[in-house]
């Protein structure tokens, strides 16, 4: 099992909703959404975890795997084990509104 796959497993044994964001260091759109996604990890009470992947130091991380018309950063929100939505850009309302639907799975 990755650690991806861990951080899923690990997240649905606690009943959370769990951001995957793929980004880099020199992406503007990623600089940007960093602090959006920690506020609403922080607004949760605990119920969301955020891991944040630098996608030039992870060879885990793949560019096939986006949507297409994604890009950087990439949100992928899982509850219960399942993927729940995805969004990129700086897709703020969006992220909101699947890390809701989340922890309603939840």
């Amino acid at each position: 099992m990755n650690q991806h796959d861990r951080a899923i497993e690990v997240a649905k044994e606690q009943g959370k909703v769990i951001i995957f964001q793929s980004s880099r260091n020199a992406c503007g759109n990623c600089t940007f959404m960093s602090p959006k996604v920690e506020a609403i990890c922080n607004d949760s009470a605990g119920k969301i975890v955020w891991v944040k992947v630098n996608v030039d130091e992870c060879e885990q991380v793949s560019f096939k795997d986006m949507p297409q018309g994604g890009g950087l950063p990439m949100l992928k929100v899982y509850a219960n084990g399942k993927l729940v939505g995805t969004c990129g850009g700086c897709a703020e309302d969006k992220l909101k509104q699947i890390c809701q639907e989340g922890m309603n799975m939840a």
